[in-house]
């Protein structure tokens, strides 16, 4: 029984040792997997942060983009309207367009047609893609003036409704943010 009282403390020294080491091991691999998970929660919400801003500002820029293809399709229907008037006739020609009317619908519809499909919302980007080509359809043909008037309304409706949409998108963004911070 004597040589177990001089092993006796060298076992427990070296099990303690060993009990030490893991104990501290695994506390190692605790505390990195915590601070790893900090590190991603941290970009998570950064992540989270420049989505929401990049989406307010594509929205913000459509709705800039759809109020100017609106107001170019105007111009659009105007320069018909007055071209049928001065020739006296009922009927809306489709007519060649000034360049600035042309140019302006060209580069406006272009400027929506890249902000649509960076649009989240479903339903906005339908009725927005509905109103672009409802604007393409105005001045296709030659159509009746009362006939023309109505696919004028029926655009502007359908500009409304994007409007309204790409708005109520807006303020779930902004009312997201404010509950968040």
């Amino acid at each position: 029984m004597e040589w177990w009282n001089a092993v006796l403390p060298v076992v427990t020294l070296v099990i303690g040792y060993v009990g030490t080491l893991v104990t501290e091991a695994a506390r190692g691999s605790r505390d990195r997997r915590i601070a790893k998970e900090d590190r991603e929660d941290a970009l998570s919400v950064a992540h989270a942060a420049e989505r929401r801003a990049f989406e307010l500002q594509t929205l913000t820029d459509l709705k800039a983009a759809l109020a100017d293809l609106g107001r170019a399709a105007g111009r659009a229907h105007h320069f018909d309207l007055m071209a049928a008037r001065e020739n006296g006739s009922a009927t809306m020609p489709s007519t060649q367009l000034p360049e600035d009317v042309n140019a302006a619908l060209f580069d406006t519809n272009g400027r929506v047609q890249s902000l649509v499909g960076l649009v989240m919302d479903e339903a906005a980007r339908t009725k927005v893609s509905e109103f672009t080509s409802a604007v393409a359809r105005l001045g296709a043909t030659s159509r009746p003036e009362t006939q023309a008037e109505r696919e004028l309304l029926a655009a502007v409706e359908l500009l409304e409704e994007a409007q309204r949409l790409l708005s109520e998108r807006i303020r779930s963004i902004y009312g997201g943010q404010a509950s968040n911070s």
